[in-house]
This record gives C-alpha cells, sequence and structure tokens, in this order.
C-alpha cells in the first residue's frame, strides 16, 4: 500500500506543478490583456474628450452664424414669406 501512496504521490505532484505554471502563465497573458485594453480605453477617452471639445466649438451660435451667412440657400426667410397653417379641430370654432 505505501508503494500504491509513493506512485500516487510521484504522479500527482509533477501534474500539480504543470497545472499551477499553466494557471500562472493564462493569468499572465490576461493579466497583459487588461493593461493594453485599459491603455486603449485611455485614448479613446482622451479622443472623445477632444472631439467633444471640437463639437462644442461647431456648434457655436458665432459658427453656426458664419455658416449659415456663407451658403445662400440658409438665408433666413421674410415674415412676409411665411404662412401660417391653424388645424382646427372638428365641431370647433367658426370664423
Amino acid at each position: 500500500m505505501k508503494r500504491f501512496l509513493v506512485g500516487v504521490a510521484i504522479v500527482l505532484v509533477p501534474l500539480a506543478l504543470i497545472a499551477a505554471v499553466a494557471q500562472a502563465r493564462a493569468f499572465d497573458a490576461l493579466r497583459r490583456e487588461a493593461l493594453d485594453l485599459e491603455e486603449r480605453q485611455k485614448e479613446l477617452i482622451e479622443e472623445n474628450r477632444k472631439l467633444v471639445a471640437a463639437l462644442a466649438a461647431l456648434s457655436s451660435r458665432e459658427r453656426v452664424g458664419e455658416a449659415a451667412g456663407i451658403d445662400p440657400a440658409l438665408a433666413p426667410f421674410a415674415p412676409e414669406a411665411t404662412l401660417q397653417i391653424v388645424v382646427v379641430p372638428e365641431g370647433g370654432r367658426d370664423d
């Protein structure tokens, strides 16, 4: 019986060491991947911040006014050129 236990120990100890090394390598690969993802996240946050700042600059009233002044299709309408349509519900007022 003692020989059997020694034989099992001789087989199990190296298997346990191999499993521990495999687990450590997998952990290290996942740790490196997480660090890379954190770095990419920082880059994306910085890029997003720059885009938000550019959007705020482009959507300012002055910038929109400048763009509207350049394009003749965006000329303001005269109040005389507008038509107002009033929808009256059925059975409403009689004018």
